[in-house]
């Protein structure tokens, strides 16, 4: 069970929003919200892929999305490379 977060949406989606307004130095913005500068880059990439949307998930599910995200680039890779070598010819 993934732990709760300590961030509500809304909050992620204000510290995200004063990083890209760059107000200050990525490391003080950090500071300031208790949060490491790498978690702030994290929502910056969800918020720029999904909108603020992306930003209202529950719990730390980042490893659990990577993983998925890769099992599934991997499924599709193997398939693509099983329909080439069925198809060419010796």
């Amino acid at each position: 069970m993934a732990k709760p977060s300590r961030w509500t949406g809304e909050k992620r989606y204000l510290i995200v929003k004063e990083a890209l307004s760059q107000k200050g130095p990525m490391g003080q913005i950090a500071r300031r919200h208790q949060v490491s500068e790498a978690l702030i880059y994290r929502w910056r990439e969800k918020f720029f892929d999904g909108g603020k949307a992306a930003l209202a998930f529950e719990g730390r599910t980042g490893s659990r999305e990577r993983k998925r995200h890769w099992s599934t680039r991997l499924k599709s890779s193997t398939s693509r490379s099983a329909s080439k070598r069925s198809r060419s010819v010796f």
